[in-house]
Parts: structure tokens; C-alpha cells; sequence
């Protein structure tokens, strides 16, 4: 999936038989991103093995966990937080954590 505004993002959703990601070809995620000419990219599964999340950090790529992105939607939905709040927590590169959720319940 693409988001193409207000800036150009690749997502990928990645699912695994336990539901946690242990490995990940951060390269392969990269590459997909430059081969788009995406700004950034966002790999959504339902969990992340710490090492992914430590070399998520190496690029322009940030983890998600579904759950945070149901909390983060749950907020948008209910406080109208607009778009560009929202990419400017999901473009930071590393994991999407509790610690991005306090940082957008602050602005809220």
C-alpha cells in the first residue's frame, strides 16, 4: 500500500504463523521504498522481535504493531487529529511504541 499525501509513504503488513515478526529484510523494505521513490516506510504486524525493531532504527523505516495502530486510529477518530500529526509519529524511524502514543495524547 502507498499513501501519497501529505507525504509519500510505502506501507507492507507482514503476517507470521506465531503472529510475531522475528526477522526482517530491512533491505528488501528499503529497497521497495526507494524502487516507489517513497519518503519513508511502515511495516505493520501483529508484534516485533526486539531486533527488528533495533534495525528498523537504521533506516527510514518505522514497526507498528497492529494494536498501537488501533489505538493510534481510535484517537484520530475520536479527537480528529489531523493527518500530518499522525505521519509525523509514523515517520520517525524505529518502533512505533506507547512512547509515541503519549507524545500524540500530549498534542491532544
Amino acid at each position: 500500500m502507498e499513501i501519497r499525501s501529505p507525504e509519500h509513504v510505502v506501507v507492507e503488513v507482514k503476517a507470521r504463523e506465531n503472529g510475531r515478526v522475528n526477522s526482517l529484510e530491512v533491505t528488501n523494505v528499503d529497497k521497495h521504498r526507494r524502487q516507489r521513490g517513497a519518503d519513508h516506510a511502515i511495516v505493520v504486524a501483529l508484534g516485533f522481535a526486539p531486533k527488528v525493531i533495533d534495525n528498523a532504527e537504521t533506516t527510514e523505516l518505522t514497526t507498528i504493531a497492529v494494536d498501537d495502530v488501533v489505538e493510534l486510529l481510535d484517537r484520530r477518530d475520536e479527537y480528529a487529529v489531523p493527518p500530518e500529526e499522525i505521519l509525523a509519529h509514523l515517520t520517525r524511524s524505529g518502533a512505533f511504541q506507547d512512547d509515541r502514543l503519549d507524545l500524540l495524547d500530549e498534542y491532544i
